[in-house]
C-alpha cells in the first residue's frame, strides 16, 4: 500500500519521525506502530524484523493519527486514542494489527 497523497501534506505538525517500530498488545489484539507516516514496505520489513515472525496475516499497514494519554487507572502505561491532524497532542502513525 502506497502512502496516500493526502497524507504527505497534512495540516498540523510537519515534524519528521524516524522509522522506529514498537510492539504492544491491547484488549483487541497485537499492534506494531511507528510515529510518522512511513513507506509501507520499509515499515513491514522493520516490523517483521522486530517480531521475528511472518506477518502476512496482519492487517495494514494503515496511516492514522493518534494521541497517547496516561491511563488514570494505572492498569496500562498509556491509552491510545484516534485523533485528527493538528489536534492537541496528535501525531501521525503507521500501524499494522493482528486481531
Amino acid at each position: 500500500m502506497k502512502m496516500p497523497e493526502s497524507y504527505k501534506v497534512m495540516t498540523g505538525s510537519s515534524k519528521r519521525y524516524p522509522l522506529d517500530v514498537c510492539h504492544f498488545s491491547s484488549d483487541d489484539g497485537e499492534h506494531c506502530y511507528s510515529k510518522g507516516h512511513h513507506d509501507s514496505e520499509a515499515f513491514k520489513a522493520a516490523s517483521q524484523e522486530l517480531l521475528g515472525n511472518d506477518m502476512s496475516n496482519w492487517d495494514g499497514p494503515e496511516y492514522e493519527w493518534w494521541r497517547m494519554v496516561p491511563d488514570p487507572t494505572g492498569e496500562y502505561r498509556c491509552l491510545v486514542h484516534e485523533a485528527k491532524p493538528g489536534a492537541r497532542g496528535a501525531f501521525p502513525v503507521t500501524v499494522m494489527s493482528l486481531y
